[in-house]
Order: C-alpha cells, then sequence, then structure tokens
C-alpha cells in the first residue's frame, strides 16, 4: 500500500499523540535536596550532663562534743588560714574520750606526713612536665616536632601544676587536722572554748550549722574550698568513656554562659557504676573529669553543665548523616547519576554529630541525596535542588 501525505500525517499525529500520552502518564520526578561529597576537617566527640565542683572542699567538723556558738560566717565569704570560723565550748570529757582525741592526733600527724610526700612527688612531676615542655618549645621552634605534640606537653605541664597545687592544698588540710587534734586534748579538763580557723585560703561554700547548738564529735559545720580549682565531673555510658583518655580536649556546654568552656580530660574513673536512666534503663556509666582552662567568675560548684569529649579529629571525605541510610547489604547513599537516583553502597567510618565520613563508594564532588524520603527509590527520576 503506497504512503500518501495524508496517511504520513495520521501516523505522525498517532506518534505524537503516544507520546504526549506516555509523557502525561509518566510519573513526576521527585525534587530532592542535593549535596557534593566533600574533603574537609570532622570531629567525632562524647558528650554528657554533669556538674562543676571545686577539687579539694574540707569539712570543718567538731573536734570535741559541747556549745557549738554562733557561726558568723556565710557562704560566699572569703577566708585564710587566720579566720576564726567555728567556736566551741567543749562537753566534759571521760578518760575514753581522751584516748580517742589522743589516737585522732596520731592519725592526724602521720596523715600530714603522708600529704608532704605527696607533695614532694607531685613537685618531681611538674618539674619533670616542664623540663619536657621546654624541650618541644625548642624542637617545634625548629620545625622538628609537631605542634600537636607541643600543645600535648604544655596541657601536661598544666595539669601537672594543678596536681601540685591540689597537694599543697590538701598538706595545708593536713597541718590543720593536727592543730585541731591538739587543740581538741588541750581543751580536756579546762573547759576552754576552742576555735578553730579555716584549714586552707578559699571560700566558704555552705555552713551545715550557723544557730548555737550542741554538736557531737565530728558534726560537720562549715565547708570550705577554693573556687579556682572548679572541675567538671560526668557520668559516661562505658561503651564511650573507655574512647576517652587523659588530656583529651573536651568543652564545657550549656552552662549558662554564651560560649562554650575549653578544658582537658584530667581523669577518667577506673571503676563504673550502676545507673537507671529516665526511662528506666539500667546503664553501667563511669565518671569523667575535666579541668577547665579558664573559670568565669559565674560558675560555682554543683552548677549543672553538659561536658563534650573530642575523641578523633582529622580531615576526611564526608557526607550529611541523614544522606546514609542502611539496608540488608550495608551502608548506602543516594548518588545522582543523571537524572535518576541510584542505590550506592558505601563503607563509613568516623561519625560526627551531623556528618559521617565515607572511605569508599563515592568520590569527592559526588552528589548524593541529602534528605531520602519513602518515595526515593532506587532509579526515581529526581530534579535536584542544592544545598551545597
Amino acid at each position: 500500500m503506497k504512503l500518501t501525505k495524508r496517511r504520513w500525517g495520521v501516523i505522525i499525529g498517532a506518534a505524537v499523540a503516544l507520546a504526549l500520552s506516555a509523557y502525561a502518564l509518566a510519573p513526576e520526578p521527585q525534587v530532592v535536596e542535593t549535596v557534593a561529597a566533600s574533603r574537609g576537617p570532622l570531629t567525632v566527640s562524647v558528650s554528657s550532663q554533669g556538674v562543676t565542683r571545686v577539687r579539694e572542699r574540707f569539712d570543718v567538723a567538731a573536734p570535741v562534743a559541747g556549745q557549738l556558738l554562733r557561726v558568723n560566717v556565710h557562704a560566699g565569704d572569703d577566708v585564710d588560714e587566720t579566720t576564726p570560723i567555728v567556736r566551741i565550748q567543749p562537753a566534759p570529757l571521760d578518760p575514753k574520750q581522751q584516748a580517742q582525741l589522743e589516737a585522732r592526733l596520731l592519725a592526724a600527724e602521720r596523715g600530714r606526713g603522708e600529704s608532704e610526700a605527696f607533695v614532694r612527688r607531685a613537685a618531681a612531676a611538674h618539674l619533670q612536665a616542664r623540663r619536657d615542655a621546654e624541650r618541644l618549645r625548642r624542637l617545634s621552634a625548629e620545625a622538628i616536632v609537631s605542634g600537636e605534640a607541643l600543645e600535648q606537653a604544655a596541657s601536661a605541664e598544666a595539669m601537672a601544676a594543678k596536681e601540685l597545687e591540689a597537694a599543697r592544698f590538701r598538706a595545708q588540710a593536713s597541718a590543720f587536722e593536727v592543730d585541731v587534734a591538739r587543740a581538741a586534748l588541750g581543751a580536756i579538763g579546762t573547759n576552754a572554748e576552742i576555735t578553730l580557723c579555716s584549714p586552707v585560703r578559699g571560700t566558704i561554700l555552705r555552713v551545715h550549722h550557723e544557730s548555737e547548738s550542741v554538736v557531737q564529735a565530728g558534726t560537720p559545720i562549715v565547708q570550705v574550698g577554693d573556687p579556682r580549682t572548679l572541675e567538671a565531673v560526668a557520668d559516661f555510658l562505658s561503651a564511650d568513656a573507655v574512647k576517652v583518655k587523659a588530656g583529651d580536649e573536651a568543652f564545657i556546654e550549656a552552662w549558662g554562659g554564651g560560649t562554650p568552656i575549653r578544658a582537658r580530660v584530667r581523669l577518667v574513673e577506673p571503676s563504673g557504676f550502676m545507673k537507671v536512666s529516665a526511662l528506666g534503663v539500667e546503664e553501667q556509666r563511669v565518671n569523667v573529669i575535666a579541668d577547665p582552662l579558664e573559670i568565669p567568675q559565674s560558675l560555682g560548684d554543683q552548677f549543672r553543665v553538659d561536658v563534650r569529649v573530642t575523641i578523633w579529629s582529622g580531615q576526611a571525605l564526608k557526607v550529611p548523616s541523614t544522606a546514609i541510610f542502611t539496608s540488608k547489604e550495608g551502608w548506602n547513599v543516594f548518588a545522582i547519576r543523571g537524572s535518576r537516583a541510584r542505590v550506592q553502597p558505601v563503607t563509613v567510618g568516623h561519625a560526627g554529630e551531623d556528618e559521617v565520613e565515607v572511605l569508599t563508594g563515592i568520590a569527592e564532588g559526588d552528589r548524593v541525596v541529602a534528605h531520602p524520603s519513602d518515595e526515593v527509590h532506587d532509579g526515581v527520576r529526581v530534579r535536584t535542588r542544592r544545598s551545597g
């Protein structure tokens, strides 16, 4: 049959109509937001809630039973070793109580000797840390060691200095215990008033008993501490705590100020404990203690804070964590191939708070779907909207 112009027109028109119908029945492309895999800095951290506390605090307690006279110091008052803070009129003592006080004096004298030994050891450690830091400063000036090694040495020197300060603080308190025990023994049989001064230079943290009252030996009356020794302690899940080590960079957040406070981890306690979460789940927790590098004047003892510890940082090929999803085969992303989204298996590495390191599967510059929805599947047509 010969095809005339009329028949050719009919055929072409039918083909066009069929194509238009197919296009009209085809699903609309999904509008997706895409982002390019990029190489840059990535930080991995763990965080938990905690509190601040004065590192070295001392309870001034009644050395003997007797009448406590009114305490004239208040929380927030600055005191030193010459500031009288507690006065007690002792009750008559029997031979048994006298023997107890003599034993207490002996124990206090031995405790003072132990504290002095700790001071000598801390002083030697601080001297060695200072020498190491000075040596690394010279090597760093000649570009022999990295800046990171110098920073770690400086941090170790600062921590050793704080350890020495704390040891001296404890030695002062031990000497105070000896003086208190001797004063208590000297008051036996004379009913002389006993006056207790502050064990160390610091601040009154709290007053347990302010009004006159009868107290027993050992009753805490006033608590003294040095706010300059403030530290932050937070309980981490044991699975997170094993990734933290002394010297790690930390940040004290959610303390009420505008910016986080830089800190250094001083200690990961060697023993954990069980804690029941708000959801009623039993968890093994471990205390992590961090020393702030600067202490704001408005931050005090027993304030609630969040502690975030950096456990890894470096350069990595990364994508947003929302772009990663899992399947039976493992981790995947939706990679943009032309006008379609394709499932691309990937191998992930370090996971930060908002970004994930990608080891294999995609290259730098490849675009992936940033927030895949349920309508996005392998091979679906997409219309992209870039976010970076």
